[in-house]
C-alpha cells in the first residue's frame, strides 16, 4: 500500500507550520505497520525542501526510522535526487537539444545535495539509495535515456526512472 500526503515529509510526527495536519497523518505510520503486518517501508521525499527550511532535521528522520523499526519493519530510504533547472523535461529537451535523436541519452546540469544525502545515509535506514549515483556523473544528470524520459519535470522521476531506482534497491 501507498501512504502519502502532499507536502508532508514521510517522517513520523513531523509537521511544518504550513501543514499542521501532517503530524496526525504521519504519527499513524507505526500503528499502520503493526496492524497490517508491513515488513518494509520505503521513505522518499524532496528532502532538500524539508530539511532545514521546513524545520525537519536529520535527527527527526533517524527517530522516525527508529519508530518504524520498533513497529517491526525495515526501512529503505531513497535519498535526495537531482533537481533540474527546468519545469518540464521535454521543454528543456526542445530548447537545448533539438537536434538529438529520439533515442538519445540527454543530460543537463542539475543541483545535487551531497550534504543532505550524507545525513540521510547516516540516519539508520536498513537500505539507503542515493539517486544521484544512479542518474548523475561529475557534471550532469541524465533526464532521458534510450528514448525514455527518466524525469518528468525538475525532480519527479517517471516510471522508467523509478525502475532504475528500484533496481538499485534490489
Amino acid at each position: 500500500p501507498i501512504y502519502t500526503s502532499p507536502q508532508c515529509a514521510p517522517v513520523v510526527g513531523h509537521a511544518p507550520a504550513t501543514r499542521p495536519a501532517c503530524r496526525v497523518f504521519t504519527a499513524a505510520v507505526p500503528d499502520l505497520v503493526r496492524r497490517h503486518g508491513i515488513t518494509t517501508v520505503v521513505l522518499a521525499a524532496n528532502w532538500s525542501a524539508h530539511l532545514g527550511r521546513r524545520g525537519l532535521t536529520a535527527r527527526d528522520i533517524a527517530a522516525s526510522i527508529a519508530a518504524i523499526h520498533a513497529a517491526g519493519a525495515r526501512v529503505v530510504l531513497i535519498g535526495q535526487g537531482p533537481i533540474f533547472p527546468f519545469a518540464y523535461a521535454d521543454e528543456y529537451r526542445y530548447r537545448r537539444a533539438r537536434e538529438s535523436r529520439d533515442d538519445a541519452t540527454l543530460a543537463a546540469p542539475a543541483r545535487t545535495y551531497p550534504e543532505v544525502n550524507a545525513a540521510l545515509a547516516a540516519s539508520g535506514a536498513d537500505v539507503f539509495v542515493d539517486p544521484t549515483r544512479i542518474f548523475c556523473d561529475s557534471s550532469d544528470c541524465r533526464y532521458r535515456d534510450g528514448g525514455r524520459y527518466l524525469f518528468m519535470d525538475y525532480g519527479h522521476v517517471t516510471a522508467a526512472g523509478a525502475r532504475l531506482v528500484a533496481g538499485a534497491i534490489r
